[in-house]
């Protein structure tokens, strides 16, 4: 289903947001609560959301997050990536995760260090500060970004 405001779409029962209205950003927006099964779901529609060979900068927001997934989510998580490895490496060029939780983003440092992804990725306590690290790995990779901010379209959205 899209949404006319925010030319995203909403996937699953927990309802993930993905927006990718202004490449090479894809903005993915997480709700309070997940559903184990939504995840596959996410990277099944990111196939078909994103054209073959395309680059993108992955900016995660997890703000609305709870701060602790039950083992099935987590294991779902796993899962998902695992399986869609392949294509994840093939369009993601760097990812950031935003949550202005210092316990949270602690969590997923020692996640990303125990297993890391083969692309730049890291945790970040400020949507603008993320999205200028993204901006700064894509001008490095010589990939264009749009001018207009994205965080700021992705807060004004979501809050």
């Amino acid at each position: 289903m899209w949404s006319v405001e925010s030319n995203a779409t909403l996937i699953g029962v927990s309802e993930i947001t993905v927006d990718v209205s202004q490449p090479p950003f894809c903005v993915i927006r997480h709700p309070n609560q997940h559903h184990a099964e939504d995840f596959e779901e996410l990277f099944e529609r990111l196939k078909k959301m994103v054209p073959p060979g395309s680059r993108w900068a992955v900016l995660v927001d997890l703000e609305r997050t709870a701060p602790v997934a039950t083992a099935g989510v987590r294991d779902a998580v796993s899962e998902a990536i695992l399986k869609n490895i392949d294509f994840i490496s093939e369009f993601t060029v760097c990812e950031a995760r935003v949550t202005s939780r210092p316990l949270m983003r602690g969590v997923l440092t020692v996640i990303d260090w125990v297993t890391p992804r083969p692309w730049p990725v890291k945790n970040f306590g400020s949507g603008v500060v993320a999205e200028n690290w993204l901006r700064a790995r894509l001008m490095a990779e010589g990939i264009a970004a749009p001018k207009q901010r994205v965080w700021d379209v992705a807060s004004a959205v979501s809050r």
